[in-house]
């Protein structure tokens, strides 16, 4: 689904079957995506892009060391935000913060991170 009115968005879904991963274990996932496009004001233009899928295994993935059973649901999000800047026809800056997260799901096997980020981008 595409829709724009004065400002562009985007949003996808797909449901993955896989029936082997690399490991060997086949799973079926869901996946959200979600981008959202405006010009905000002053040559700024802001982006949020959003992904969020959550995957479940059709079999009991290999226990972990001393027993334990590792999960057998999967979640990865995804989440930008971005402002940029066209400061010359030949130089622009953009400022950006992403948070991940992937791992099982529940309290225990994920991680979190979330990233800054600062570019200047300039053709000669």
């Amino acid at each position: 689904m595409q829709v724009y009115r004065g400002m562009l968005f985007h949003a996808s879904y797909a449901f993955l079957h896989n029936r082997s991963n690399s490991f060997g274990y086949g799973f079926r996932a869901h996946r959200v995506q979600a981008l959202l496009t405006r010009h905000i004001a002053y040559e700024v233009d802001g982006q949020v892009y959003l992904t969020f899928q959550v995957r479940r295994y059709a079999d009991p993935l290999t226990p972990l060391p001393g027993g334990r059973s590792e999960a057998d649901e999967y979640e990865q999000t995804v989440v930008l935000l971005k402002l940029s800047r066209q400061v010359t026809s030949r130089c622009g800056a953009s400022l950006q913060y992403g948070h991940f997260r992937n791992g099982a799901l529940g309290s225990a096997g994920f991680y979190r991170k979330n990233v800054y980020a600062f570019s200047v981008d300039m053709s000669l």
